[in-house]
């Protein structure tokens, strides 16, 4: 999958990717047999209730945002309990820009219960799914944040 513009895609690019990694999740005899998509706001709730839509499972959000990273820091980062019938999960998110966010959720949670997946990849972190964007990109706008600019 390739953006015609990675650092502006479209929300039809988006819905592409997620519409590929959940036939790809559907397909796969490694799926973990997930029982949450849990989306990372704000950037993340878009992707994660496709994903949700898409593979039928219900939709947990979080307000989280690693310190270390790009972007605001206004979030209250505090994460759910979550009991053994909400895991495996699925962790949606629409960028991976330094890694962090993800890292310290799967870190918070452990590893062998939390896959990931990211619309584009910009970090040496790795995601069980997503774009990996070309080192040096920029700053993503999304389509559901055009009136951002970095």
């Amino acid at each position: 999958m390739t953006f015609k513009d990675i650092t502006h895609p479209t929300y039809q690019e988006v819905h592409d990717i997620c519409v590929l990694v959940s036939v790809q999740i559907k397909c796969s005899p490694n799926m973990l047999g997930y029982k949450h998509i849990m989306g990372i706001s704000r950037g993340g709730l878009i992707p994660a209730v496709i994903m949700s839509h898409l593979l039928d499972l219900p939709l947990i959000t979080v307000d989280y945002s690693s310190k270390n990273g790009e972007g605001d820091k206004i979030h209250v980062n505090k994460l759910p309990n979550l009991f053994i019938t909400h895991l495996p999960i699925l962790l949606v998110d629409d960028v991976a820009g330094s890694g962090s966010t993800i890292r310290e959720i799967r870190s918070h949670y452990g590893t062998g219960v939390v896959d990931t997946f990211v619309v584009i990849n910009k970090s040496q972190y790795p995601t069980d799914y997503g774009y990996k964007a070309p080192l040096g990109t920029g700053w993503i706008t999304f389509p559901w944040e055009t009136w951002k600019t970095k």
